[in-house]
């Protein structure tokens, strides 16, 4: 049958790029983390 083929390898590509979309928004989130201690870091030499 290849629709159950087509369907469970959809499915399989939505997986893996649902893990892709995690990922790169935890990369996000450590990113913009590292940018606010930086800004904090350089108010407080400023001060």
């Amino acid at each position: 049958m290849p629709s159950l083929e087509a369907t469970r390898s959809a499915i399989c590509y939505l997986l893996s790029a649902i893990c892709y979309l995690l990922s790169a928004i935890r990369y996000l989130l450590s990113a913009i983390r590292y940018l606010l201690s930086a800004i904090r870091y350089l108010l407080s030499a400023i001060r």
